[in-house]
């Protein structure tokens, strides 16, 4: 569903799509007054949200899975004393770049860009930059993993990576002494 009205008010900003996107059942896609461009060969798995109110901009040959969500801007609730719906709205905007695969169920949120190649693990929630062509990034919030074509580690350590080694070096150092 193109999206260009809600209740009964028009939202205007633009919406173009390219030659030979697919757009499954259910998918929401409304500017908000912004502009979502989708360019060619894009799929939209069924049940995506794309919004518009920064920009959004969707690269060539990318897939998007089921029940994505994708929110070019962000309510602010920095005073305390104005209730957060009447506190000015962020839009920085989003551009996901050509080739990308974003997995099911995943929330890629505003500000963030997404660069070529990448893959986005399903229900990763995506709040920063994914840096590097070919990045492989999974989680909540999504980190880094490792690169498609070098398989190097590019991600730091997990809070349970980190007690693992822990264990490990200790039981190594008893075996020692």
């Amino acid at each position: 569903m193109l999206q260009t009205d809600s209740d009964g008010e028009h939202l205007g900003g633009t919406i173009t799509l390219g030659d030979r996107v697919t757009i499954s059942d259910g998918v929401i896609i409304a500017s908000y007054g912004g502009t979502i461009t989708v360019e060619p060969n894009v799929y939209l798995g069924p049940y995506c949200v794309l919004y518009g109110h920064g920009g959004l901009t969707i690269g060539r040959n990318t897939m998007i899975g089921a029940h994505t969500v994708i929110i070019p801007a962000n309510h602010s609730f920095d005073r305390t004393d104005v209730p957060m719906n009447m506190q000015p709205i962020r839009k920085q905007g989003i551009i996901i770049a050509e080739d990308v695969w974003i997995g099911a169920r995943c929330c890629i949120l505003d500000g963030v860009r997404i660069e070529k190649g990448a893959v986005i693990g399903a229900g990763a929630v995506v709040t920063k930059d994914v840096v590097g062509a070919d990045t492989i990034a999974f989680g909540v919030p999504a980190s880094a993993s490792r690169n498609r074509h070098s398989g190097l580690v590019t991600r730091y350590p997990s809070t349970r990576d980190k007690c693992a080694n822990k264990i490990e070096n200790e039981a190594a150092s008893e075996k020692t002494t």
